[in-house]
């Protein structure tokens, strides 16, 4: 008889993971001590994550937007005044934390 596709109520066969019963099998578990992965990928794979999350955190940290109050007369700058208000990612979650709203 031929066998057609697996219908919805029939479930594939299972297999049990295998047992880890020495510390050598332990070791290899973590992506970074596995024996086949290359040492290059090894050193750079957590470098890379670090050198993001850095790039990720400075690129929020700096100034997102200034509110500058110019006066003009002629159409020439009078008065060269500092900026109102300056904000950034990070000072907006941190002014509304104070307010009180919360995340999610």
């Amino acid at each position: 008889a031929r066998e057609g596709p697996r219908g919805l109520g029939e479930s594939l066969p299972h297999t049990p993971a295998p047992a880890i019963e020495d510390d050598d099998c332990l070791a290899s578990i973590a992506l970074f001590r596995h024996p086949r992965l290359h040492p290059s990928l090894r050193y750079c794979l957590p470098v890379l994550v670090l050198t993001t999350a850095l790039l990720f955190i400075c690129s929020n940290a700096g100034e997102g937007a200034l509110v500058r109050l110019a006066v003009t007369a002629d159409g020439k700058s009078v008065v060269d005044l500092p900026p109102v208000f300056a904000f950034s990612l990070i000072s907006s979650v941190r002014d509304m934390w104070h307010g009180g709203v919360y995340p999610l």
